[in-house]
């Protein structure tokens, strides 16, 4: 059985190579042609003859054309035959009717158009040209010409005429009318208002638009006179429309390309026409075709009425005229006629007109819209001052109940009520709100948009953080060089919290800055996870080129940190060379004192019973009561002061908990007096009684002045070492310092420095009676036998205080030398044995005997920084600032003898100049880095090598800072704050000395989302 040909039950053409969907479409287009030619009635009695100067038609059977569904092919309504020159549809070239053909002149007849509206036709047909005239009976009238190899358009739509630039004769010898073929180059003045444009957008000129996309973020898109630069754009404002309006449109002629010959291009080898710039009329005239408009760069023409007004289903349907342009030159004529009678133009061209007659109302609504857009403004900037104050001083916005019946509605809504009271336009917009509100029936109806909801302070809260984060990020890729410190801690959601830290050099200000530009949660705290969200950070939120400039990383001393081969420092180097990795400064010395206060047994048994006295009093509130009424009676019109913890994770901890102790002995004392002797129970008066006879001995007294004398030097350099400018050079100067120090006291003389502090101690409060240092027992020492020549022997001490200067004093100091010389040894690597150089000491070395300078002197710096620092270049440099380093450092010292002989010659001017220096640099570290190279010459060291040696971060103590921010913000009651919130309340509150600059932060808030950027601007 042979294979079955499907066929069209309309045309009855087979389907042949057509697929499935090309099939459908031809069977639904073959059925409405006919239930179109089956709507009109017998066409013969529409028929009208026209009359000819030379000649009376013949009675001919008539012809109609109609547009063709789906594409712009005309068709014969009597017999239903495509007039396109391949008789089945689709693009061609136009040609008789085979069916109706006969006759040689044309006739009337009346037929339908696109819109259901009837047209009257009066075609001329024959073998070389057919020219069609049609007049919609609404009032418009278009014109077609075309013939064998002609292009197909649609033209005109509106009212009015205009006169032909030009006109040529007829070529066709057999047509029997004396007509012309008439030229037109009208221009397209393009004036209406979007129905659904956003009111308000930012205002553009005839180059630039700005256009908000489908998203939240602004899509700024240029565009000229040529359509194809805004023919993409969904939804156009009113100075869009405005401006296009002024530009109207873009008609260019041969003479006005700016191609070398001067001519359109040419395609398939037809070209545009700018004779199609005008219609010609039934009555000969011509009209300007004020909605076409050519396209240099697509070489297309476009509708600007549809580009602008047209509704969003017609221009997915028709996109010829409007997003793609059309160049289907040999159809130009009929796709002009059947675009210009179609519903979706004469609809737009209403609205262009209609546009045109509200210009005036549309000035005055303007300039209403700006006022209210400025009113807007100012509303939002108080806002944004109220979200200021509450993110740096870490409060909570929002409120448990915040309905309009509720006296406390929580700080945000509180505090604009209270600004209210002070300004008009607020107090205005809020008394509108509150009427809009009550005006609502019932729950169904939507509250009311406003700038106080919770999504609003959101964000409120996103576009500072994000201004904040924009400046630092700008600050940085200026600075270039940088340095990196990342930490971990579990908030009270029981989430583990990164805080990023990034330290670098305001190129404006010369000032080191460290700024915090992340807080993210990381589930695992491992070396390659903690590397996967620092890397994030650098890259895709900053932009920054970490692998480049790099130059120092800084973390605890945590194995996932500072591991060799898995830790996060080591996965650094692999991807950035120069990213020295340095253990932080502070944690170091933390664990040092840790150690050295566990370095003995009086030690211990000190610290171990003054955080016993710290439990023993504050965990009851009798003995809490007890101690602060004896700390004012011995304290009078001083602040209490708080008995603190004995914390090993807190710096300072242990000389903050013996200083208090120390300093409120009396009130302590008598305290566990009365509680000995009138405690609630046993338990309490046993407690009271141990604890008194312990801090009451001279034991006490000199373990506490002894730990009080190192703490007095290693404190002040704790606090050093956490300052956020704080430079490597300051940092390894003040430990050498303070080992030093250290040493110094490792002497008999402090001993009896110590000795008589302890004695003024116990006679300060000499109404305490101390117990005395216990007499050591004498026990059987073992002995040990000589070697030859070995003349030393073991002799027991036996006095209490030679016991204690040699097991507590020296031992202690011995301990805590040896800690700081292990903890800090790294000091001595290559890079930093090159920065110490820039000492004052080693300068003047130098400056004496530049001889005295190392062979190797700045090659292992050079090493790291190859890329950006040349070690000949770095020497030649650093011996002129040596040479010059003496004169420059005593000119911007005073002197010894302000009055004396030499400094009369120094007049007033000078010596003020000269005070006010000496004022500066007293807020400068001695010792630092950015002090020797302000004081060292007048040209500086290489910027490179000055900017690396600022942005070497040399402690942590920042990510901590940001812990303590962390436990402010993220409170027991604030547990289920979101993360991005959280992290845009961080950076607000640990950068609170970023200047904001209100109206930027208005434009990124705008960015959020088109109704906001109406509201705004």
């Amino acid at each position: 059985m042979g294979r079955v040909k499907l066929k069209c039950p309309v045309c009855k053409r087979t389907r042949g190579t057509l697929n499935s969907r090309d099939w459908e479409l031809h069977k639904e287009k073959c059925k409405s042609e006919a239930a179109l030619r089956a709507s009109i009635p017998s066409m013969r009695q529409f028929m009208v003859p026209q009359t000819s100067p030379t000649s009376s038609p013949p009675a001919v059977e008539a012809l109609a054309l109609a547009p063709g569904e789906g594409d712009d092919d005309a068709s014969c309504l009597v017999s239903g035959v495509n007039l396109d020159g391949d008789g089945v549809g689709g693009s061609g070239v136009a040609d008789a009717c085979a069916t109706c053909e006969g006759g040689e002149d044309g006739y009337d007849v009346m037929g339908y158009g696109d819109g259901g509206l009837p047209l009257d036709v009066q075609l001329h047909v024959d073998d070389s040209d057919v020219e069609m005239e049609m007049a919609e009976a609404g009032g418009g009238s278009s014109s077609l010409t075309f013939s064998p190899g002609t292009r197909f358009g649609h033209a005109g739509g509106g009212a009015g005429t205009s006169t032909p630039q030009s006109s040529t004769d007829c070529s066709d010898a057999n047509c029997p009318t004396s007509h012309q073929h008439q030229l037109f180059s009208p221009t397209v003045t393009v004036a209406s208002s979007s129905p659904g444009a956003a009111d308000g957008l930012e205002e553009i000129d005839s180059d630039t638009q700005s256009e908000k996309s489908d998203g939240d973020s602004p899509n700024p898109v240029q565009f000229t006179a040529d359509p194809a630069t805004f023919c993409k754009i969904q939804t156009f404002t009113s100075e869009m429309v405005d401006k296009i309006q002024k530009c109207g449109p873009h008609q260019p002629v041969a003479a006005d390309l700016a191609s070398p010959n001067h001519e359109f291009p040419q395609t398939n080898g037809r070209s545009f026409r700018p004779s199609w710039y005008f219609r010609r009329l039934p009555d000969g005239s011509e009209q300007k075709r004020d909605w076409l408009s050519y396209s240099e760069k697509n070489d297309a023409v476009f509708c600007i009425h549809c580009i602008l007004f047209s509704k969003s289903h017609h221009r997915a349907k028709h996109p010829s005229f409007i997003s793609e342009g059309f160049n289907t030159w040999f159809r130009a004529t009929t796709a002009f006629l059947y675009h210009e009678t179609s519903e979706m133009h004469v609809e737009a061209a209403l609205a262009a007109n209609l546009r045109k007659l509200s210009l005036p109302l549309n000035a005055q609504m303007e300039r209403a819209k700006l006022t209210k857009k400025a009113e807007n403004r100012e509303i939002v900037r108080q806002l944004v001052d109220i979200t200021l104050y509450l993110a740096r001083h870490c409060l909570a916005f929002r409120g448990h109940r915040e309905g309009a019946k509720n006296d406390i509605r929580g700080n945000f809504h509180d505090l604009v009520t209270l600004l209210a009271k002070y300004s008009p336009g607020l107090a205005t917009y809020l008394t509108k709100l509150q009427e809009k509100c009550k005006s609502r029936k019932g729950k169904l109806k939507p509250k009311p948009r406003n700038f106080f909801s919770w999504n609003r302070q959101h964000q409120y809260i996103q576009a500072v953080a994000q201004y904040i984060k924009n400046s630092v990020k700008k600050e940085v890729q200026e600075a270039r060089f940088f340095s990196v410190s990342l930490d971990e801690t579990f908030d009270f959601s029981r989430k583990e919290q990164c805080s990023c830290i990034i330290r670098y050099v305001n190129e404006n200000t010369g000032t080191v800055c460290e700024r915090l530009v992340a807080l993210k949660v990381s589930a695992s705290t491992t070396g390659e996870q903690l590397f996967n969200v620092l890397v994030n950070i650098l890259e895709e939120e900053l932009g920054l080129d970490w692998k480049n400039y790099l130059v120092g990383q800084t973390y605890d001393g945590a194995s996932n940190m500072r591991g060799q081969y898995q830790g996060l420092q080591a996965r650094i180097r692999e991807e950035a060379a120069s990213a020295i990795y340095i253990w932080c400064y502070a944690h170091r010395l933390n664990l040092a004192v840790k150690d050295c206060v566990n370095s003995c047994v009086e030690a211990v048994d000190m610290f171990n019973n003054i955080k016993a006295l710290g439990n023993f009093i504050n965990c009851n509130k009798l003995h809490v009561d007890l101690y602060e009424k004896y700390f004012i009676k011995y304290y009078p019109g001083k602040q209490t002061l708080r008995l603190k913890r004995v914390d090993t994770t807190r710096w300072n901890s242990y000389d903050f908990s013996l200083s208090t102790v120390v300093e409120a002995f009396d009130a302590v004392v008598d305290t566990l007096v009365d509680i000995e002797a009138n405690g609630i129970n046993s338990d309490a008066k046993i407690t009271a009684s141990g604890l008194l006879k312990y801090f009451i001995s001279e034991q006490f007294v000199l373990v506490s002045q002894t730990f009080l004398s190192i703490f007095d030097v290693i404190t002040p350099l704790s606090r050093g070492l956490q300052a956020a400018d704080v430079d490597m050079m300051a940092a390894v100067n003040h430990v050498n310092s303070v080992m030093s120090h250290l040493t110094a006291m490792r002497s008999d003389e402090a001993f009896q420095t110590l000795l008589e502090k302890k004695n003024d101690f116990i006679q300060k409060h000499d109404e305490i009676v101390f117990k005395e240092l216990p007499t050591p027992t004498e026990k059987r020492v073992r002995r040990v036998r000589r070697r030859d020549g070995e003349q030393a022997h073991d002799t027991p001490i036996v006095d209490a205080l030679t016991k204690f200067r040699v097991e507590t004093y020296f031992a202690s100091l011995d301990n805590i030398i040896q800690l700081l010389t292990e903890r800090f040894s790294d000091r001595a690597q290559g890079v930093l044995k090159d920065i110490s150089l820039f000492t004052r000491k080693r300068m003047s070395e130098v400056e004496r005997n530049k001889s005295v300078l190392p062979d190797d002197a700045f090659k292992a710096f050079c090493a790291v920084y190859a890329k950006f620092v040349n070690v000949e270049d770095l020497r030649r440099e650093y011996l002129q600032m040596c040479k010059t380093f003496e004169p420059y450092e005593s000119a911007l010292n005073l002197p010894k003898n302000l009055h004396s002989d030499a400094a009369d010659w120094i007049d007033i001017d000078e010596c003020e100049e000269v005070a006010i220096d000496d004022g500066h640099d007293a807020d400068v570290d001695d010792d630092s880095v950015a002090e020797e190279l302000r004081t060292a010459a007048a040209d500086p060291p290489p910027v490179t090598n000055e900017q690396a040696l600022h942005s070497f971060e040399i402690s942590s103590a920042s990510t901590e800072r940001s812990f303590s921010k962390l436990k402010l913000i993220k409170n027991r009651l604030r547990t289920t704050m979101l993360q991005g919130r959280l992290e845009d309340l961080m950076i607000i509150s640990c950068e609170n000395d970023v200047q904001i600059d209100v109206e930027e932060v208005l434009k990124i808030l705008a960015s959020f989302s088109p109704y906001l950027s109406a509201l705004l601007f």
